[in-house]
């Protein structure tokens, strides 16, 4: 190393970084969670990566992204959750004789999807970006 590196640290320390997160390109998934063909209300979903990390982002309506997830084999896992408390009742009914919209309920999941070893989710993250949506049943996980 140059005698300049020394005075430089910093930016020794950045060309490093830089250098060492080029090979570690992740991905960036999307999707949606549908429950016996209805989008999940609310719920909370999980990848544990092959390296051993877990990142985590809400469904909302079924919907959910994530940024960043290492390039490999994922494992998925799922909970539901409750909607959020809303602010004000809900509708009785619809503007110009519509029906009301139906309020957010909470859907059960069986407490296999939980557990990123018997829910039965996962796929290959490739860099870039991807989509894969997540049939599930309210029956559980299906058995091989």
């Amino acid at each position: 190393m140059s005698p300049a590196a020394f005075r430089h640290p910093p930016a020794v320390l950045l060309l490093f970084a830089a250098a060492w997160g080029c090979g570690s390109a992740g991905g960036t998934i999307s999707g949606t969670v549908t429950v016996d063909g209805e989008p999940l209300s609310h719920g909370m979903l999980f990848v544990h990566d092959a390296a051993g990390g877990v990142t985590s982002t809400p469904v909302t309506a079924g919907l959910y992204e994530f940024h960043g997830i290492p390039a490999g084999p994922a494992r998925l896992a799922i909970r539901p959750l409750p909607p959020p408390p809303m602010m004000a009742p809900p509708p009785t009914s619809g503007a110009g004789g519509q029906p009301a919209e139906a309020a957010a309920r909470f859907m059960r999941l069986d407490p296999a999807y939980a557990d990123p070893a018997t829910s039965g989710l996962a796929f290959e993250v490739m860099p870039g970006s991807q989509e894969h949506d997540l049939p599930l049943s309210a029956r559980g996980p299906a058995i091989d």
